[in-house]
Parts: structure tokens; sequence; C-alpha cells
């Protein structure tokens, strides 16, 4: 639940709550956890998530929005707020032929959990994913061809990730707050300049 993307030393565990309910809620007053909660924790300017951490969240929104839509709400301001340290495989999609990052958001940089500096992305610079009927990854004999996207393209494997192996999971409502599809037309425009 909600609980993994705040401060753990500050929440109270289900069966800790059902096994002491009456001291949790009237001795030590303890109010259930709330998306402001979550949207707090992860505004916060120190946090800094993995990369499978910001998956898991994207999964946890859409499931969790389906038994209450009124999370859409918060949307806005966790899709600004969120920051990651990208996993290899996205840093490999992130550079150029030359070997330098060109992604927007890539100047600001931290120590990630393994003690390296890496860069730090931020949701909010990720617009679209690629829907494969407008951008199909192999070609009629079966060969892998690689298109090149924009760097505010959901990196492939990311993509997967989040949605497995269908695209109608980012055509649903929860995903479309924070992603849309890549037009032909912003493709072609970014391809015209590159």
């Amino acid at each position: 639940g909600m609980e993994v993307f705040v401060d753990q030393t500050d929440v109270v565990r289900s069966i800790v709550l059902e096994n002491a309910r009456e001291y949790h809620e009237v001795i030590a007053r303890c109010r259930p956890l709330a998306m402001e909660d979550v949207t707090k924790a992860l505004g916060a300017s120190h946090t800094v998530l993995e990369e499978t951490k910001v998956i898991l969240f994207l999964k946890w929104w859409c499931k969790y929005y389906r038994v209450d839509s009124s999370i859409g709400y918060y949307a806005s301001s966790l899709r600004n707020a969120i920051r990651f340290f990208p996993s290899q495989e996205t840093l490999r999609t992130l550079q150029t032929k030359q070997g330098t990052m060109t992604h927007p958001s890539l100047p600001t940089t931290a120590t990630n959990g393994n003690g390296d500096v890496t860069p730090i992305l931020r949701l909010r610079d990720i617009i679209y994913y690629v829907d494969e009927s407008k951008f199909p990854s192999e070609d009629t004999a079966g060969h892998t061809q690689i298109l090149p996207m924009p760097d505010s393209v959901l990196p492939p494997h990311m993509q997967q990730r989040i949605g497995g192996s269908s695209i109608r999971t980012f055509y649903d409502e929860p995903l479309r707050y924070f992603f849309e599809s890549l037009s032909m037309e912003v493709w072609a425009d970014f391809v015209s300049h590159h």
C-alpha cells in the first residue's frame, strides 16, 4: 500500500493497528495515512527514488486509482515531485553516440544507494509512451529496428515493466495523468531536427 512511499518510522503497520486499535486511535490519536502524506514524502527535497520504486509507484497508482479515483487530484503534484535515479539500462537509453547525456534533467546528480554519483531524472520530464501500433519495433521480416526517440519518451524497459506486454495499461485513465501516447507529429518533429 501507500505506506511503502512514506517514511517508515512514522507509519503504524495494519497488523499492529489491528492488534491495538483502541490504543492507536484513542490514546495515541494516530490518523490514517492519506495521499497528502505520500505527496509530501515524495515531494521532500531529499527524496530521490530508485527507478524500481518509481515503477512500483506507478503500478500501485493504477491499482489504487481503481479503488479511489479521487487520488487523481494529486497526480500533477506527484508527477512534478517525483525524482529518481535511473537504472543502468535507462542511462544507456539516454546516451548519445558520443557518450554524452542529452536528457534535460541530467545535470542534477546525487549519490545513489550504491554510493555512485548518478544523474537524477524527474518524472515530469517523461511525457510520452510509445504505442507499438504506431511505432513498431520490428520490421515485416521480424528484425528489430530501433527508431530514434525524443528524451521525453518513457524508456522501453520501464514501459514494459509498468504495463507488461500490453499497451492497454497506458490507455487506462490512471496512467493518462502521467503519460500520453507519442504522436507521429511530435516524433516527426524530433526526427527532422536530429
